[in-house]
């Protein structure tokens, strides 16, 4: 993931391999960002990958997340 972190969401979600973002909190809790519902929509497109996980932060807890990940359309069904 780290060769995507000076990359435009939007040009990570252009490319059609990566669906989203997946957080893993220290806490247990996993869920999952996605690059064009959650992000691009909301004029977010232009930030790099490594912006948006210096925001990220656990809706429970309220810490940063322990994994960030990029996460493929086939993955999306073991994250909530």
């Amino acid at each position: 993931m780290d060769e995507h972190d000076n990359t435009p969401i939007f040009t990570i979600w252009s490319h059609k391999e990566f669906a989203a973002i997946g957080c893993e909190c220290r806490c247990g809790r996993k869920r999952y960002v996605m690059l064009w519902q959650d992000i691009c929509k909301r004029d977010q497109g232009i930030k790099t990958l490594k912006q948006i996980k210096e925001r990220l932060r656990c809706s429970s807890c309220g810490d940063k997340p322990a994994v960030v990940r990029l996460l493929r359309y086939d993955e999306l069904a073991g994250w909530t």
